[in-house]
């Protein structure tokens, strides 16, 4: 048995900054209070973790529900809920929870409430890749659970981070059932006041919050799918935050003094995928000329302007893996004639292409460009722009030939997206892609320890899906991009693309 202990601080360190804070010029003071108004691309969908549909349903769900365990903005584990935890072997983790912890609606923290939300995650389509594991929580005593797995599962400490694995009040879930998807009850720091449809999500600080208590009273979100009207309410005066600015009007934004454009890595890929078994698609040597038909350079520099990282080496992002030898079909437009030839295509072939707007950085802008570099190889794309959700439910239903997407690796672990896009079963395989030797390789790479031999097992799959059967092709790995009023202060872009709002605060409001 090993014991894993996080959380302590270190007092010299802690003494070494305070020190240092004694010689530092004074700055302005943190400010309690306030209303701070975050522009998003896309709206709320669910507020029931368990059953997601996109990253900014995740994003909101941080906010309102606790983990058991968390990563911080340097990725490193961190007690949440529970304060310490033992690995008892392969197949089983025990946890002592924190006391004195309450909901929301002031159903304690406990036990049963561990058990009866992390069993709920286990069994739920769109969480099956994160705590899908999960087989059984047993309680031990009113602050102690052992969670058992039914397999080993080399990640599952990092899968417990996520918000998906969050713990919902056990009231609630009696109360409101399926219903609790508009009716969320956390012990996180803050609750929901208000969601209008399209228009804005309202949270407010949890007054009985078990942790130090935020600065900022109300927190907005405001989905705006297009970014030129997301720009224009930033500029005036409508938002304090601006998520994915457009690339050509940064200049401006970096002009501004009264502006801080915050530009750091975010664990996404960004792709256009193939549904295999369309029947215009299910030529692998027709979505093998596609990839190559497709300048992946010239979309990121001059399309996306650099402000995205150009996506050589494979689907996982390199901050998680590394993928060495690079996995990679680069743009070569006499390749990919030669590919629709020996399929019967030399005379080319329609394509239909869907793509939402604004979900991420200069996605239709991205996908108008892939028509353009497809037409030169004779192949005629259709272009379809979604609203998010009906985009979400359409892929859902496998109906979109050729699409853009991205994927949030939102554990800082390659084992969940791989899991959510890829797995034969997965509700999120929108590919619908079939492998039973991928599927064996996935439960290797969670069961695997060893990180060697982990990004080994990763590597064979990902020359699996984009060499040999070409799933679709990557484009870019996303950067947080966020431009953030000055008045704004400590706005933490996490690498998870979460927003941590815990030292924020708002400067004269």
């Amino acid at each position: 048995m090993r014991q894993i202990w996080r959380g302590s601080a270190v007092v010299a360190v802690l003494v070494l900054l305070l020190a240092g804070s004694l010689f530092a010029a004074p700055g302005p003071q943190p400010q309690r209070g306030g209303r701070i108004v975050i522009a998003v691309g896309t709206d709320v969908l669910t507020f029931d973790p368990h059953n997601y549909r996109a990253t900014t349903d995740i994003i909101v769900d941080r906010l309102i529900y606790d983990t058991l365990v968390t990563l911080d903005l340097q990725m490193r584990l961190r007690p949440n809920l529970a304060v310490r935890w033992l690995n008892l072997g392969p197949t089983a983790w025990r946890f002592e929870l924190r006391r004195g912890v309450k909901f929301s609606d002031g159903t304690p923290l406990n036990a049963r409430a561990v058990k009866i939300s992390l069993e709920r995650a286990a069994k739920a389509p769109r969480a099956a890749a994160f705590v899908g594991a999960i087989s059984q929580v047993d309680i031990v005593d009113e602050y102690t659970v052992v969670i058992n797995t039914s397999r080993q599962f080399a990640p599952f400490l990092n899968h417990l981070t996520s918000p998906i694995a969050g713990i919902i009040s056990p009231a609630a879930l009696e109360r409101y059932k399926e219903a609790v998807d508009r009716n969320p009850v956390g012990s996180g720091p803050y609750v929901l006041k208000e969601w209008v449809p399209n228009q804005r999500t309202v949270l407010v600080r949890n007054p009985d919050y078990w942790g130090k208590a935020p600065n900022i009273d109300e927190v907005v979100f405001r989905p705006i799918g297009d970014e030129s009207t997301r720009f224009l309410a930033f500029r005036g005066g409508e938002v304090d935050v601006l998520s994915d600015p457009p690339p050509h009007l940064l200049n401006q934004l970096k002009a501004d003094k009264t502006v801080e454009i915050l530009l750091s890595p975010a664990t996404r890929d960004f792709r256009i995928g193939f549904t295999v078994t369309h029947p215009s698609l299910q030529d692998v040597r027709i979505r093998r000329a596609i990839a190559l038909a497709i300048d992946r350079a010239s979309l990121v520099k001059f399309v996306a302007e650099g402000l995205a990282r150009e996506a050589t080496c494979g689907v996982v992002p390199p901050e998680l893996m590394r993928t060495n030898p690079c996995v990679s079909i680069d743009f070569d437009p006499e390749k990919a004639k030669a590919a629709m030839a020996e399929a019967g295509k030399a005379g080319g072939f329609d394509l239909d292409l869907w793509t939402p707007e604004g979900r991420y950085l200069r996605d239709k802008a991205i996908a108008e460009a892939i028509q353009q570099q497809l037409g030169k190889v004779g192949i005629r794309v259709r272009l379809r722009v979604m609203e998010w959700g009906a985009y979400l439910d359409a892929l859902g239903r496998r109906e979109g030939p050729a699409f853009i997407i991205g994927w949030g690796f939102t554990t800082g672990d390659p084992a969940t997206a791989m899991r959510q896009n890829f797995w034969s079963r997965s509700a999120f395989n929108y590919s619908n892609y079939k492998n039973p030797d991928v599927d064996r390789m996935l439960d290797e790479g969670e069961a695997e320890f060893s990180p060697a031999r982990r990004a080994q097992i990763y590597q064979q799959i990902t020359d699996i899906l984009f060499l040999r059967d070409v799933v679709g092709k990557e484009i870019y790995h996303k950067n947080n991009i966020y431009a953030v009023r000055r008045r704004v202060h400590n706005f933490g872009a996490h690498p998870l693309e979460l927003i941590d709002l815990s030292e924020t605060w708002v400067e004269g409001r």
